[in-house]
């Protein structure tokens, strides 16, 4: 972020609107960063904080299913429902056999049920198939478990 007058005012004012909490205190003087004028984010891509960053100022981001795996973790750190939303929507409707642990183990880590649903819902509808593969292993028993169950009960 520039911290010239007119675009962090801007900035400020797009960050508290959002939500940022961590990212406002920053750039507002609450932290060490603010007296370099710059800030600087190491835990996300350079593609992913501007997709990041077009969102909190369109309310809109065009999504490909790596950069909503990204923006899911972003959006639940940074408090953004709305995006964390939109990505789990995403998601849900990209689930297949290539995808659905690498899914899962985000829906996990950043908690999105919504998402973890579909995931188990997925895999309980196609675990014959899903079983035979390597990457079935890498499920969380957790999944795994639930999955079982809906298999079973239906």
């Amino acid at each position: 972020m520039v911290a010239h007058k007119k675009k962090q005012i801007f900035h400020e004012y797009v960050l508290k609107y959002n939500g940022l909490r961590v990212l406002y205190l920053i750039n507002s003087g609450g932290m060490a960063e603010t007296q370099a004028s710059k800030i600087t984010i190491t835990d996300m891509k350079a593609s992913t904080f501007k997709a990041f960053l077009e969102y909190l100022y369109s309310d809109d981001v065009q999504l490909n299913e790596a950069l909503a795996l990204e923006l899911l973790q972003q959006a639940d750190k940074y408090s953004v429902p709305d995006l964390k939303n939109s990505c789990e929507t995403y998601l849900t409707g990209r689930l297949s056999v290539e995808n659905y642990v690498a899914i899962s183990q985000m829906a996990e880590l950043v908690e999105a049920e919504s998402l973890r649903q579909a995931v188990i819902a997925f895999v309980a509808k196609n675990i014959k198939n899903l079983k035979l593969r390597k990457d079935f292993e890498q499920l969380s028993v957790n999944i795994l478990r639930e999955s079982i169950v809906k298999f079973t009960v239906k």
